[in-house]
């Protein structure tokens, strides 16, 4: 036994008081769930990946979760209106990261409501153009539009923090 291991050193377990653990992230990448009700959210989250599953709704739980900063759907079936209640809720305002990419976005979401949104990606999905890009946050560094249907660049005069920016595989002229 290394030193100082199974001493009873924690006034907590010296107590007989069990010290709940902080769950900070949740990886749930390529369990290919349909939906999140078998899943405990815990409300502690700060980072929740959804990547490579079949979920075509987003849970209202996520919407409960005042500490997460990242956010990852991609790989998933979600069209337009699922995830357009995600915009919504203020309690996730805080959100830096926000993954999208490779679902079935046609129209690029109403994100104003990220204020210090620093990542942004919907690359990958069915996107005509970059109109509503002027409602994301200025604050944004990274914004990822690959492999869409993009024709123009446009609405991107705001970002003054942006240090990449990937419009690869559209139809750019």
């Amino acid at each position: 036994m290394a030193s100082g291991e199974g001493t009873g050193d924690s006034n907590a377990a010296g107590a007989g008081m069990e010290v709940p653990e902080v769950e900070l992230c949740l990886d749930l990448t390529s369990c290919q769930l349909h939906d999140l009700s078998e899943v405990e959210i815990p409300p502690t989250l700060e980072e929740l990946d959804l990547t490579a599953n079949r979920l075509t709704a987003v849970d209202p739980r996520i919407g409960h979760l005042p500490r997460l900063r990242k956010l990852s759907f991609r790989q998933n079936l979600l069209d337009d209106d699922a995830v357009a209640p995600l915009f919504t809720w203020d309690a996730i305002a805080g959100l830096q990261e926000i993954v999208l990419r490779d679902n079935k976005l046609i129209k690029i979401p109403d994100a104003s409501i990220f204020k210090g949104l620093l990542v942004f990606d919907v690359s990958f999905n069915e996107l005509s153009s970059l109109n509503g890009l002027s409602k994301v946050s200025s604050t944004v560094k990274e914004l990822y539009f690959s492999k869409n249907e993009v024709p123009k660049m446009e609405e991107l005069e705001h970002f003054h923090a942006l240090e990449l920016l990937e419009l690869g595989s559209n139809r750019l002229r």
